[in-house]
């Protein structure tokens, strides 16, 4: 009865482990530029530059390395058309980064490239370039193991202990699509990329950082990717972790 018993609380222990996959992802020895598209489904300009993202993002990361992130903003949902993939918080982020820009108001499509506001498209591209010739201030090591029901996340920088700077978690989801009903697009099929399903805090780094992270039900597990964003204490990204979830 003892051995039984034993080997059940045994089974119990390593069930979780056994459930989750791991998997250990590496900076460059170069900056990884962020690139952020505030973008809405009831806006008439904005199809063009998501189809535009999803260009993007098929580059391979010898040809340019950025952490590319749709950040769907509200203010267009009382216009006709409620976009499901909105949050006030991203209009919010959007509104504090115009006032760091001095811009006279928001608007959509809007690029920023590590902060600032970068309009044209050969614009954004030499601006990712410029990032990856540059040397980074610190290397990160992110274990991400996946669960059925969640994302644990570890990150690392040994150059981080003892420095002002702050980390954020991303999860964003790929392959998603919206018939849109009503307002400026209405009768038209959106098609998105890099659609960002939850976008954290800064939180201190020090060295080592590691969080749990739920995932919606109504998330394709499969379609879905993890970011990192390494801040220094003004905000301004110093380097960024980009990756695909394998499905």
């Amino acid at each position: 009865m003892r051995i039984s018993v034993i080997f059940i609380l045994n089974l119990l222990l390593v069930a979780p482990t056994a459930n989750a996959e791991r998997f250990r992802v590496t900076s460059p020895e170069h900056r990884v530029a962020v690139v952020e598209l505030y973008t809405s489904e009831g806006c008439s300009s904005c199809p063009p530059a998501d189809a535009w993202v999803a260009e993007l993002v098929k580059l391979p990361k010898e040809q340019l390395d950025a952490l590319v992130l749709a950040l769907h903003v509200d203010y267009w949902d009382r216009l006709g058309w409620k976009d499901r993939f909105a949050r006030p918080e991203y209009t919010q982020r959007q509104r504090r980064l115009a006032r760091q820009n001095r811009q006279n108001s928001i608007y959509t499509p809007e690029f920023l490239v590590d902060g600032r506001e970068t309009q044209g498209t050969r614009r954004i591209i030499e601006r990712i370039k410029t990032a990856n010739r540059e040397t980074a201030p610190l290397s990160l090591v992110l274990d991400v193991d996946r669960r059925d029901d969640r994302l644990d996340l570890t990150l690392n920088s040994p150059q981080a202990k003892g420095k002002p700077w702050k980390a954020r978690f991303v999860i964003y989801e790929n392959g998603l699509s919206t018939e849109v009903k009503a307002g400026e697009n209405a009768g038209e099929r959106l098609e998105h990329e890099r659609v960002v399903r939850h976008f954290g805090p800064a939180l201190p780094l020090s060295g080592g950082l590691t969080r749990s992270l739920p995932l919606d039900p109504k998330w394709r597990k499969d379609r879905l990717g993890v970011g990192v964003i390494v801040e220094d204490a003004s905000g301004t990204p110093l380097q960024a972790l980009d990756f695909r979830l394998p499905s």
